[in-house]
């Protein structure tokens, strides 16, 4: 019987897909006596932010791949409405990018064009929508919150102390959960340059992330470079805040889905 030989690219691959399949659980301690509305804003919040924080590294990755033909990246200027899937909002931001005029209902700001209204945009928008538009035409999403890297809720107790189980990139959601500690670490290695460099493929998302050092290995311009650093250290804070708020404790893998 002839032995069938798996590649390390095919380790990588299943690697990341096993970790999009489990769940990262976490807990508060600081829980008890707390409005039950605090720990929603405290589940909705991390999910904003994890989606904020994927397309931080895929704006990053786009820029840093040399093979992609890239006019510009644009992100809406409004954000998807708290009670829709986002399917239809997508739609409508396709619409605007394909066929703009003044009747479009969302308001597309590009990064290339203006830096200063597209990051001010990523800021304000508690769940924008980002796409990328090719030479070739094509407009490509950055991110599908619906799809296998999209935070998802496996589980949530609400007894003191609360657990909540997330399941997506767990290195996303590590780092998230650990983000005090990683907002320090980057200010370190910024002071002291000893950022490493790491590989560009997208399959690091699922280990351990740090804008850092995908920042000082990537082609984008200092300007950009500048921006995502602010972008990504105040993103980091406000989700330390929310830690602190609940208490929240490192995580650790659960089950499968």
């Amino acid at each position: 019987m002839k032995k069938e030989y798996v590649t390390l690219e095919q380790l990588k691959i299943l690697k990341a897909e096993e970790n999009l399949q489990k769940c990262i659980e976490i807990r508060g301690l600081n829980t008890v006596g707390l409005p039950i509305w605090i720990i929603n804003h405290y589940i909705k919040s991390t999910c904003d932010n994890y989606n904020k924080l994927i397309y931080l590294i895929k704006i990053i990755g786009l820029y840093s791949d040399e093979e992609i033909k890239l006019i510009d990246i644009g992100i809406s200027t409004t954000s998807v409405p708290i009670d829709k899937d986002g399917i239809e909002f997508e739609e409508t931001v396709i619409e605007t990018v394909l066929y703009p005029n003044e009747k479009n209902k969302i308001e597309i700001k590009w990064l290339n064009d203006n830096p200063e209204d597209f990051w001010k945009s990523f800021r304000n928008c508690e769940r924008p929508v980002c796409v990328a538009k090719m030479e070739n035409g094509e407009i490509v999403f950055l991110h599908n919150p619906r799809g296998p890297e999209g935070i998802k809720i496996c589980d949530v107790s609400y007894h003191s102390p609360i657990d909540i189980s997330f399941s997506g990139s767990t290195g996303i959601i590590s780092d998230l959960v650990n983000a005090g500690s990683i907002v320090r670490n980057d200010l370190r290695m910024q002071d002291e340059h000893e950022a490493r460099m790491i590989t560009q493929n997208l399959l690091t998302m699922q280990e351990s992330i740090n804008v850092l050092d995908k920042l000082n290995n990537s082609n984008l311009p200092g300007s950009h470079k500048e921006y995502i650093l602010q972008n990504f250290n105040a993103l980091m804070d406000k989700q330390n805040k929310l830690n602190k708020k609940l208490g929240i404790t490192s995580p650790g893998y659960d089950h499968r889905i």
